[in-house]
């Protein structure tokens, strides 16, 4: 079984996510996912049969954070 699963590739956590099997035993009990908000959307979709999303992590802003990247950390617990 896998527990807990921190996912950041740098804007392919997508393309990752397609590949897993999110309906096996397996699947992991946790995610952490650092998501753009490019993918924010489809990635929500694409975990919600499966997943709850508890909470935004690192709530990062341009106002906190003029260098921001635009990304942050979401934490799924399976359902």
């Amino acid at each position: 079984d896998i527990d807990f699963m921190s996912l950041d590739v740098e804007g392919f956590e997508l393309d990752v996510l397609k590949g897993i099997d999110l309906s096996a035993e397996w699947s992991p009990k946790v995610f952490l996912i650092e998501l753009y908000p490019v993918e924010y959307e489809e990635v929500l979709f694409l975990l919600s049969p499966y997943y709850n999303l508890i909470d935004n992590f690192s709530k990062f802003t341009k106002e906190k954070d003029p260098n921001w990247s635009g990304h942050n950390d979401y934490l799924f617990i399976k359902k």
